[in-house]
């Protein structure tokens, strides 16, 4: 039932504004929303302790796990676009193409400052003024995987993989106090946390999922890929709209320019500069700052 629609592959660093790239496009209704699919992407796949899958690992069993998949979830909405957000799939671009030959690649890049300061914030500061944080905790972890079975991002044959992969690091976090890493799961990320701290961590992590999407993503050529700040979709909202619309053959829907100019928030831009301390700024700037002048940020 994907055959006649066209398949747009959201990803980049995780609070890098990979949700609001794809609430622009569902604005409109044409596009239809499928979302986070972590735990169907990973299917068949041994090791969970990463996001990297190689093109060798779509074989006929998986390819054909995850056509079924999304075309039930197509099956009920009649869209001409198939939105899957799912931030891990740019450790894996190989082999989500491998899969969807057809699929277009959108890929969000953030400054990587801003972006560490808000995985800290919001995955790792969120509980530090709660009564109950573990309490808090497990509300949260609840509702998320209430979020993932209503929006068919987490399908029954698929629970017990998710519990197995969960429970620990849920239990972890609940009674040993060890910070649940969030996000794309990059090869080694544990081991820096324990031996580097998890500022570092959350640095190497949006080093790693940023090279890796740009190297493999670039290959694809204009027609399958396309990249874009953050930064430049606050600061030239129209531009940007303009030409992530025009990679899909599309004219800036009015719907999604609206709700463009309704989430608009600028200051976010800079809001870093408020969070990380010049201590902190020095810590990282040896593991970001190769990758953003690569990307070519001023530094």
């Amino acid at each position: 039932m994907t055959e006649g629609r066209q398949i747009i592959f959201i990803v980049g660093a995780g609070r890098s504004g990979t949700n609001l790239i794809s609430d622009i496009l569902s604005a409109d209704p044409r596009f239809f929303n499928l979302h986070e699919n972590r735990y169907v992407w990973n299917f068949g796949q041994r090791d969970l302790s990463t996001d990297f899958r190689p093109p060798s690992a779509a074989s006929d069993r998986v390819v054909g796990y995850l056509h079924k998949h999304f075309d039930g979830r197509a099956a009920k909405r009649n869209a001409d676009f198939l939105i899957d957000k799912t931030p891990g799939n740019a450790l894996r671009l190989p082999f989500v193409k491998t899969v969807f030959p057809n699929g277009k690649v959108i890929n969000i890049i953030r400054d990587g400052r801003a972006n560490v300061s808000s995985r800290i914030m919001l995955w790792d500061d969120r509980d530090a003024g709660s009564r109950n944080p573990k309490l808090a905790m497990a509300r949260r972890f609840l509702e998320h995987v209430r979020y993932m079975r209503r929006h068919g991002c987490l399908p029954s044959e698929r629970l017990p993989v998710f519990v197995r992969d969960n429970a620990l690091e849920f239990l972890g976090a609940m009674f040993a106090n060890r910070k649940h890493l969030a996000g794309e799961r990059v090869s080694g990320l544990r081991h820096i946390t324990a031996t580097e701290g998890l500022r570092v961590a959350r640095a190497v992590q949006w080093r790693e999922t940023v090279m890796r999407s740009v190297i493999d993503g670039r290959k694809l050529g204009p027609d399958h890929y396309h990249e874009l700040r953050l930064e430049d979709l606050a600061r030239q909202p129209q531009k940007s709209c303009r030409k992530l619309f025009a990679f899909l053959g599309l004219t800036p829907p009015v719907a999604s320019m609206e709700f463009l100019a309704g989430e608009l928030e600028l200051d976010r831009v800079d809001r870093w500069k408020q969070h990380l301390t010049p201590a902190m700024q020095s810590e990282l700037e040896p593991i970001i700052r190769p990758t953003m002048e690569f990307l070519g940020y001023d530094y």
